[in-house]
């Protein structure tokens, strides 16, 4: 149970991500989530380092470091948003910097979440090889294949309950999950991808609003 909360927590995030401040993103923006990156990691590594004791060779402490840096990556979009908007600068351009920033910030420390947790499962090479696969054919392959069939398919025109396009979607999650399990890497890798190539718009609120609470 925990893990399933895990795949859809991750889903979730995932629908936080859009591309287009990262393709529109200028020189500032990207020094500002590069510099949000060098210096947090090796921060974490090292706190890791001080703080646990060494003393057994388990997974927990020989790949700990890396998941101590990556957690300190994280911004955390949509609390960002959420603080910008209450202090009336989401739409000015510290806010819309920051959040560009924060949202190229938290794509690459998603990615190397999920390839540290790849690295962490049995036959590496393929692992990761695979792992990067699917990222890519999600990025360039799926997410233009996705955004036709919302735009095209009667299945998620209004007349249809929303519930259904809802439950359609979160067994896609599962499939998702499941195809990035059987690649050798973590569950969570699926769910995360078929979140952020989901197209943005009414159908993301909805979900965010039906899925939350039982996350």
């Amino acid at each position: 149970m925990a893990n399933l909360g895990l795949i859809y927590y991750m889903f979730l995030q995932g629908l936080e991500v859009d591309f287009k401040p990262i393709l529109q993103a200028r020189k500032k923006v990207w020094s500002i989530a590069t510099a949000r990156i060098l210096v947090p990691l090796p921060l974490g590594y090292l706190l890791h380092k001080t703080l646990t004791p060494n003393s057994r060779p388990l997974k927990a402490t020989t790949y700990g470091p890396f998941f101590w840096g990556i957690t300190l990556t994280t911004t955390n979009f949509a609390e960002l948003a959420r603080v910008l908007a209450n202090a009336k600068l989401l739409h000015s351009d510290i806010g819309r910097t920051a959040l560009s920033a924060s949202v190229i910030n938290d794509l690459i420390s998603s990615v190397l979440l999920l390839i540290t947790v790849a690295i962490i499962s049995d036959g590496k090479l393929y692992t990761v090889l695979s792992t990067l696969t699917l990222i890519i054919l999600c990025v360039y392959g799926l997410r233009p294949v996705l955004s036709w069939m919302v735009r095209n398919t009667s299945f998620f025109d209004e007349k249809y309950d929303m519930d259904s396009q809802i439950c359609f979607i979160m067994g896609g999650v599962l499939l998702f999950g499941f195809i990035s399990d059987a690649f050798g890497s973590h569950s969570i890798l699926g769910a995360f991808m078929l979140g952020a190539i989901l197209p943005k718009g009414e159908l993301k609120t909805a979900i965010t609003e039906k899925v939350k609470d039982f996350v």
